[in-house]
């Protein structure tokens, strides 16, 4: 169906030459405009665990309320999980 697609790497864009045949290699040009900082990822368990705490205390923050407050569900693991948490 299509022909000549290319793939992008993230943080980056492709620029169009509509002044130039598209055949031509010089027809696009791609620019980085973001580049992520390489950062240390924890080992699984320390990264459940902060994951955990974190949540925690989001849920914690959002239950203190002069009036009644619920959880609406949709069945998905996000909303049981702040439900769980929040029981």
């Amino acid at each position: 169906m299509y022909k000549d697609v290319k793939l992008l790497k993230a943080g980056t864009i492709a620029i169009a030459d509509l002044s130039i045949t598209a055949d031509s290699a010089s027809a696009f040009q791609t620019r980085t405009y973001w580049n992520f900082p390489a950062v240390h990822t924890p080992e699984r368990p320390q990264a459940v665990e902060e994951i955990r705490h974190l949540l925690a205390d989001a849920v914690r923050s959002h239950l203190m309320s002069d009036v009644p407050v619920g959880v609406f569900l949709s069945s998905g693991l996000d909303s049981t999980a702040i439900a769980a948490l929040c029981a």
